[in-house]
Parts: C-alpha cells; sequence; structure tokens
C-alpha cells in the first residue's frame, strides 16, 4: 500500500488543499505504499505557495527564513543538509532510553539477488499466497516520467523475476492489495510518476497526466488484470486496508492534474470484492494529511498523517480522530504485541533552511490508550525508508535518507543504503548491516521464509532515476 496522502473533513469526494495546492504531490512511501506510498511523509499540503515557491517538506525552499514548529521542535529534529546525527529529543518518562550496539550483528545481512526485469519507482509490491510476489506498475525513468503498464513475479525459489499479463490502465501511485481469495485489487494510482516532482520543482513539464478511479484484479491462477468497479473519486496516494470481513477500506489521496492544481481527497470508500463495486462511507474527520494506515488487531484500522490520526471502525462505518501532535512522520508497522511502531520521516519547518526538518525519532501507538508516546530513537534521521516487521518479532527500517539533498547533489549508498532494527523489548534501535544498493520510495516485503525482499526505488542520482536492483535480507 502505501505511501502520503490527504483525508478532508467532509463527506464530498474531493476538497481543495489548503483552498489550492500549487505543487505536485508528494512522494510516499513504501508501501509498502507499502508502501507504498511510499515511505514519505510530510506537513502541510504539500504544495507551493501562491509565488510557486517550495514552502512545505514536500517542497522544500533552500530560501527558507522561518523557524521549526511546535512539532518539529519537540522532536528535535535534525535540520541540515546531511542530518546524520542522533538527534537529542529525550524519551517520555516510563520509555526505554535510546540505545544501540557498537557494531551490527553478524547474523543479519543484505545480499543481492536477480533484479526486476524494469526498473521501477511507486510500484507496489504485494505477497501472494505461494510465496510468489507480485510487483505493479510504477515508473521506469526519473520524476515526472509516463506511468508503466507491465506486471512482473519474484520466485524465492529461483531468485529472478519474471513478466506477467499487464495491467488495463498504466499507473504508479496505485495501491495494491491482496483479498481473502487470493486476487489482488489494484486500485487508482497516477498515468505519471508525481511523487518526486517536488524534488525538482523547476520542472515546466505541462500535462503531468491524470489521477486514476479505474481498479482492476489479478489473478495469480491467469496471471491476468481484469477490470472491475471504479472507485468514485480519483485519487493517487491514498491508503488501502484489507478489513476482517473481506471489503478493502480506501482512503484520502490526491487529485492532482497538473503541476498548478492538486486537489485532496475527502473521502473514503469501501470495495466488496463479492459485488465487485466501490461504495462511500464514513467521511474522514479534519484530520490527516494520510501517510500509512494498518489493520490493527481488534479489527479497526489506523490512519496516520502529518499532524493527526484517525481511526476507522468498520463496525460503525465511522472514523474517530485524534488532533494530538505526533513526534514523527514515518512509515507504520504492526508489532506482535498490537502497538504500531512509526519512524522517522519530513515534516516542513514553517521557516528556517532548509525549510524541511528529517526526523530520526520514533514513537508507539497504543490502541488501547488511542495515544502515541516516544520510544529509542534511530541513529539516523531519514525519510523515504522502508519499517517492516520481522517474523522474530523486530522490525527492519531500511533505506532512505535526506532525500532533498538528493534533488541537487548525487546520494550515495552512505546517504541511502543503512538499516537499523527495532527491538519492540527493549524499545531500542541497533544498526543493520547495509544495504548492497542504496535507495529511498522502494518496496519492503517479509517473504514466507522470514526474509525481506527490497526492490526498486529511486537511487542516488540528482534526477531521481528508478533503479531495478533487489535484494534480500536475511537474520
Amino acid at each position: 500500500m502505501g505511501r502520503t496522502h490527504w483525508i478532508g473533513r467532509t463527506p464530498a469526494i474531493s476538497r481543495s488543499l489548503s483552498k489550492r495546492c500549487r505543487s505536485p504531490i508528494p512522494s510516499i512511501v513504501a508501501r509498502g505504499l507499502a508502501v507504498g506510498l511510499l515511505a514519505v511523509v510530510v506537513g502541510g499540503c504539500g504544495a507551493l505557495n501562491g509565488s510557486g515557491t517550495p514552502t512545505t517538506s514536500a517542497s522544500p525552499s533552500a530560501a527558507s527564513t522561518m523557524t521549526p514548529s511546535a512539532a518539529a521542535t519537540n522532536a528535535t529534529p535534525t535540520q541540515t543538509d546531511m542530518p546524520t546525527a542522533m538527534p537529542t529529543a529525550t524519551p517520555a518518562v516510563g520509555t526505554p532510553p535510546v540505545g544501540r550496539t557498537a557494531e551490527p550483528s553478524a547474523v543479519d545481512h543484505f545480499s543481492l539477488t536477480g533484479a526486476m526485469t524494469t526498473a521501477r519507482v511507486r510500484h507496489t509490491a504485494t505477497l501472494l499466497r505461494d510465496g510468489r510476489v507480485l510487483i505493479v506498475g510504477g515508473s521506469a525513468g526519473g520524476w515526472g516520467s509516463a506511468s508503466l503498464k507491465s506486471a512482473e513475479i519474484y520466485n524465492l525459489t529461483t531468485g529472478k523475476f519474471s513478466a506477467t499479463g499487464s495491467m488495463q490502465i498504466a499507473r504508479a501511485g496505485h495501491t495494491a492489495t491482496l483479498l481473502n481469495d487470493g486476487r489482488v485489487l489494484v486500485a487508482g494510482g497516477h498515468s505519471a510518476d508525481l511523487g518526486g516532482l517536488w524534488l525538482n520543482p523547476k520542472s515546466t513539464a505541462p500535462d503531468m497526466g491524470l489521477p486514476l478511479g479505474s481498479a482492476e484484479i489479478y489473478d495469480p491462477a491467469t496471471g491476468k488484470f481484469t477490470s472491475t468497479g471504479s472507485m468514485l473519486a480519483a485519487r493517487d496516494s491514498h491508503t488501502a486496508t484489507l478489513l476482517h470481513d473481506g471489503r478493502v477500506l480506501i482512503a484520502g489521496g490526491f487529485d492532482c492534474t497538473n503541476l498548478t492544481s492538486c486537489e485532496s481527497v475527502g473521502s473514503a470508500e469501501l470495495y466488496d470484492p463479492a459485488t465487485g463495486h466501490f461504495s462511500l462511507t464514513g467521511s474522514p474527520q479534519e484530520f490527516v494529511l494520510a501517510s500509512d494506515s494498518v489493520l490493527l488487531n481488534d479489527g479497526r484500522v489506523l490512519v496516520v498523517g502529518n499532524s493527526e490520526m484517525g481511526i476507522f471502525d468498520p463496525a460503525t462505518g465511522k472514523f474517530g480522530g485524534s488532533t494530538e501532535p505526533p513526534l514523527t512522520y514515518g512509515p507504520v508497522s504492526l508489532l506482535k504485541n498490537g502497538r504500531v511502531l512509526r519512524s522517522g520521516g519530513l515534516q516542513s519547518t514553517p521557516g528556517g533552511s532548509p525549510g524541511y526538518a528529517l526526523f530520526a525519532a520514533a514513537e508507539l501507538f497504543d490502541p488501547a490508550t488511542g495515544k502515541f508516546s516516544p520510544t529509542g530513537s534511530m541513529a539516523k534521521a531519514r525519510a523515504g525508508h522502508s519499517s517492516t516487521p520481522l517474523s522474530d518479532g523486530h522490525v527492519l527500517v531500511a533505506g532512505g535518507g535526506d532525500i532533498f539533498r538528493c534533488r541537487t547533489n548525487p546520494c550515495t549508498s552512505a546517504d541511502l543504503g543503512t538499516g537499523e532494527i527495532y527491538d519492540p523489548a527493549t524499545g531500542r534501535f541497533s544498526p543493520a548491516q547495509s544495504l548492497k544498493v542504496g535507495r529511498f520510495d522502494h518496496t519492503a516485503t517479509l517473504l514466507k521464509d522470514g526474509r525481506v525482499l527490497i526492490a526498486g526505488g529511486r537511487g542516488g542520482t540528482v534526477n531521481g532515476q528508478a533503479v531495478a536492483s533487489a535484494e534480500l535480507y536475511g537474520r
């Protein structure tokens, strides 16, 4: 799933982003969307100001002279172009202190596996019931390049990717959700890669394609995609969550038609596999630039954003929310104890240079209290990273970094290739071995043998070029 999204206040299909956002959509993160949605989380509306100058974390201004927001100040993020130092945020009383071992464990490692047949970013990766991984869509070029129709399958037995049937419509920034019957719902997205244009604000592309409301179903038995009912709202970089009853909750997203018009989608809808139709459900309240979502153990859905969070209850079809400011703005992962880890990410600063704050802090959401609380911080402030729960209960945080720096300076594996392991028992992060290829906005998929497949994403090039390489993490 994925990735950076807005959820609005009213039941209307869409509403303007701060009346009118004048910038392309910020990237999502890995969802693995999923993150999938890309895993980058940004503050504000992720837009440009009236003069077209980037002002939020989605499009930072190097010339900005504003001061950090209260949320950013409380979390004491690193606000330099190369934020590698550990932040000085102090966990609340009762939370474990930051603690790290001196060296990565000798038993954990990344190793290259077969490369994808096509370089991809803003694609999706879905673990199928037979253990294979379905890779769908995305973009093969740099920022603003056209989306892909193609899809491919990773086979762990052979360590290779191979082509499968293509989608009916090319799309990037979409979601892909495994249904209870083993098929995969692919919904929404955009006909172009909008997920990095905010890193390249000088782009003069006159037409960035169209947001998509269409959806299709992939059947692993036939290797083909077929059309299904369309969403009631076209949306890009939304969240998609499989509910316990088999339906899929689609929430938020953007409707971006060109570089000067970008509106949030203030609705949520449910897909019913039995009928193949989407229907509106309870409208989200005034919370959330939704960046990620996760199904809680009690069947509710946590949707998190830049300044608030919301919870969808399938029993009532309604959202409830909180205005409590978060300490972090990154991807979320469900822990075995039922709590949710959120780590790192980006937030715009309402002043100061470089115009954004990069976070190393992490926090835990407790469904029993409905609140986040601090936990140990990562050693490296990062955004565009993946966060993957492992079979042993730990969480792998991989890749990402100061991705805004990569818009003007080539990033190296040292910038984007580090990994860390979170231990829920101690509330601490410890270093993992480094990735073989530095990357951000990639996908990360837990395989049936306990390893994690890291695929695609953006490499360290200035133009945000997609990469085809893939690697496996094992412990």
